[in-house]
């Protein structure tokens, strides 16, 4: 695994949900943007207190560098590339 430097997340990007839990297949529009991602690794800066692995994030249009961990595709991403991230009620 990579462990990204300073103030650098490791996220892996995941496919919009394309039907509901109860089986309904969701329009175009309604699909969730695909530039959510779940973070992977955090890096050894001052990050722990915002970020957590699994933690579903919203990233700018064009953030991160691009790369290849164990076959699969991962962005390298800075904190300020990160617009928002889901909260559990």
């Amino acid at each position: 695994m990579i462990r990204p430097n300073k103030d650098r997340l490791l996220v892996k990007k995941f496919k919009p949900a394309e039907k509901t839990a109860t089986g309904l297949y969701l329009p175009t529009q309604s699909q969730t943007p695909d530039n959510w991602a779940v973070v992977v690794a955090i890096g050894d800066g001052d990050l722990s207190d915002r970020f957590s692995i699994g933690l579903k994030v919203l990233l700018s249009k064009w953030a991160g560098d691009e790369l290849e961990v164990d076959g699969e595709r991962h962005l390298i991403v800075k904190q300020e590339e990160v617009l928002a991230a889901e909260v559990e009620e």
